[in-house]
């Protein structure tokens, strides 16, 4: 029972101890969001640079897209190489055992959420605009259920708000298990780069096309046609590596440079305003190519990006990222009710206790929700994977 419990502080064999800190400091960037969203009516006057820094993570999430399909690929590039065939089972089963439960229990929560909500807030007499918007938004949310439940809800309203980022990553993982086999797999890399590279620049001439039309904002972000460059952006990536396996140190020069021109094209996406068209066009490429970049160095060998990210301290959090996800937000509102208790507006001197209690009880909850609802999974999913291990063990 201990060891199953404190299961998130353990290493796991052939783990990338640096791509936890990634996780880990993304999964905190998309709750300093949140959390400034939500709170933000209440708030203040903030500083610029703050403002700045917590409105600007509304694309953190991108982290993740570029991880997965770092990740994914190129175990699938993997599989080729071992068996020269797409492994179709052991992908879908693999990701179902991920995702669904996790997700499914979420979404059964905030369906009955919202439903007693808006059940509660249509007997107001006299419903205040903001009162009339909310009981809408919540019906709204409520009639489209079913795209949550069929991944579709990047492109209607949510029941689950954050369920828009795992519908896309779904959505394009299906694509990759029904056309990848035929027209990308089967070719030589040179071909698969061209192809991803080309399929790479397709969201940002859609973005240019709906900023041309007047229709390019913010939410259009959510939608898949808009977005999926981040995970090519992780593909391509996963092709290089694999091509280019790391070995030797790149040096301090080179190394130098990657490092800062991933700085400097973050710093680029962050630079302009909503309604400014490379923010709404171009800047979401800066972005993911830096992500691309940071993460390069991360997996080397050596070096700071590679030793701060993979401090244990990362760890913990990093397993539970997913839950986190989900959970942030209601698990967040409740814990502002308690910090700003007795508190009538969010000063700058209020924000570090209204961040460190809602950060604190939002990462502590999700531990003993993912003990109960996704690590029995993980471990079901990885015990082909523990067996094949100790069989190996055996024959050496």
């Amino acid at each position: 029972m201990k060891s199953y419990i404190l299961s998130i502080f353990a290493s796991k064999k052939g783990e990338i101890e640096s791509l936890n800190g990634i996780r880990a400091i993304g999964i905190l960037m998309v709750m300093t969001n949140h959390l400034w969203v939500f709170s933000r009516k209440a708030m203040g006057e903030m500083p610029f640079w703050l403002s700045w820094f917590a409105e600007n993570q509304t694309t953190i999430v991108d982290v993740f897209f570029v991880l997965g399909g770092f990740l994914n690929y190129g175990g699938i590039l993997q599989s080729y190489k071992k068996e020269n065939s797409f492994p179709y089972r052991k992908f879908i089963i693999n990701r179902s055992l991920r995702i669904l439960p996790a997700y499914y229990v979420a979404l059964a929560f905030s369906y009955y959420y919202f439903y007693k909500q808006s059940e509660n807030l249509k007997h107001i007499q006299n419903p205040s605009p903001d009162l009339l918007w909310l009981i809408t938004k919540g019906q709204k949310a409520l009639d489209y259920v079913w795209a949550d439940g069929i991944f579709l809800s990047n492109f209607f309203p949510r029941v689950l708000d954050v369920g828009w980022y795992i519908s896309l990553e779904q959505q394009i993982y299906f694509l990759t298990v029904v056309l990848g086999p035929f027209f990308l797999f089967s070719k030589t890399r040179k071909v698969r780069v061209i192809i991803l590279s080309i399929i790479y620049i397709i969201p940002f001439l859609s973005r240019c096309y709906l900023y041309s039309k007047g229709a390019m904002n913010a939410e259009a972000l959510f939608w898949t046609e808009n977005r999926f460059d981040s995970m090519i952006a992780g593909m391509l990536l996963a092709e290089y590596v694999d091509y280019k396996p790391i070995g030797e140190s790149l040096g301090k020069l080179k190394y130098s440079i990657i490092g800062i021109t991933s700085i400097v094209f973050i710093l680029i996406s962050y630079s302009f305003d909503w309604e400014h068209f490379i923010r709404l066009t171009l800047a979401n490429n800066f972005f993911n190519i830096a992500l691309a970049l940071i993460i390069y160095l991360a997996i080397q060998k050596e070096g700071i990006f590679k030793t701060t990210l993979g401090l244990p301290i990362f760890r913990p959090l990093s397993r539970i990222t997913f839950t986190v996800y989900l959970w942030n937000i209601p698990l967040m509102g409740v814990a502002t009710g308690w910090a700003l208790r007795g508190e009538t507006i969010i000063t700058l001197s209020v924000l570090p206790k209204l961040y460190l209690i809602c950060f604190g009880f939002a990462i502590l909850a999700s531990w003993p929700i993912f003990l109960l609802i996704e690590q029995p999974f993980i471990w079901w999913k990885e015990k082909p994977k523990v067996l094949e291990n100790k069989n190996e063990a055996r024959t050496a």
